[in-house]
């Protein structure tokens, strides 16, 4: 019995060390996916720079700040359990230039997400 607890702990962390270290990989879909997402359904909404302004990426989170023609909108990704999952993006908030329609906060109703 303790030869498996000793293992135990060792091999669990290597597995949640492993899931954060790929969580943190740049992903190109995912920031297509961001991309897609910062402006979502709304008319008029056009995201005007192919590369985001400012990228941060973490074991459980990615953010992509984008410009819009509505102003700046941070997408922020989450894997939907935690480390593993698909991931969720929604616009957190926007910078500048909210819509009338939405003052300072997207909707959460559009929320989307992408598998890995």
């Amino acid at each position: 019995m303790n030869r498996i607890a000793g293992w135990t702990l060792p091999v669990a962390a290597l597995v949640l060390v492993g899931l954060g270290v790929r969580n943190r990989r740049p992903d190109p879909d995912l920031e297509a996916h961001a991309r897609e997402t910062a402006c979502g359904p709304r008319s008029g909404c056009v995201v005007e720079r192919p590369t985001p302004l400012r990228i941060e990426r973490g074991p459980f989170r990615h953010r992509y700040d984008f410009r819009t023609s509505l102003g700046t909108a941070v997408v922020e990704c989450r894997r939907e359990h935690l480390l593993v999952g698909p991931w969720r993006c929604g616009v957190e908030r926007e910078k500048v230039g909210a819509p009338a329609e939405a003052p300072g906060r997207y909707p959460a109703d559009i929320e989307r997400s992408v598998e890995p």
